[in-house]
């Protein structure tokens, strides 16, 4: 199922290229990690720790759904390749 974009929103069922499918995602839970990951480039002091801790609460609540390669990311703390991998893989 094809994905669309509307100003950098999720709107679409998801479907990872590796078949992988994201059932247990809501598209509001896809919008809230990328607005977290977006938000971490201006965050700073308690409000960094604050969205760093944020983004781990979200990965545990969503974990058992998310492609493999997006839940590596995320536990690395690789926020910029989880970006990434938001908008390519999510994209196609």
């Amino acid at each position: 199922m094809p994905f669309i974009e509307c100003s950098g929103m999720i709107m679409a069922s998801l479907h990872i290229s590796s078949d992988f499918i994201l059932v247990s995602l809501n598209i509001p839970a896809l919008n809230r990690l990328e607005t977290l990951l977006k938000s971490l480039s201006q965050a700073q002091g308690t409000g960094l720790v604050d969205a760093i801790q944020e983004i781990d609460s979200w990965l545990e609540t969503y974990r058992d759904g998310l492609d493999p390669r997006l839940t590596h990311f995320l536990a690395r703390r690789s926020y910029e390749k989880a970006m990434q991998f938001l908008q390519t893989e999510v994209g196609k």
